[in-house]
């Protein structure tokens, strides 16, 4: 059996069948295939609040070193935007200093 498991106690999820609740449960059977369970689990995630735009899928191995390489890159950049902003900032209080 697979069990997900999402609390909070920050916001309440809406039940239509018991009112707010601060717990979203889903279990999914041991002998479910690997379609089922991936359903299972998007279902869960709606219930759970998110929003897809789009599906759930399994990728390729070859896909996933694609996909790790793009987040790298995109941490890489989040990096130099702090970096920037900095910059920029030392540079506004060094302009207003000589005004």
């Amino acid at each position: 059996m697979y069990k997900f498991i999402h609390e909070s106690d920050e916001h309440e999820f809406k039940s239509i069948y018991r009112g707010p609740v601060n717990k979203v449960k889903m279990e999914v059977h041991s002998d479910s295939t690997l379609n089922d369970l991936l359903e299972s689990f998007t279902f869960f995630l709606k219930g759970c609040g998110f929003y897809m735009n789009g599906e759930l899928e399994f990728i390729e191995e070859s896909e996933k070193e694609s996909l790790d390489d793009i987040y790298n890159e995109v941490e890489e950049l989040k990096e130099q935007r702090t970096e920037l902003k900095a910059e920029i900032k030392a540079l506004e209080e060094k302009k207003q200093e000589i005004n």
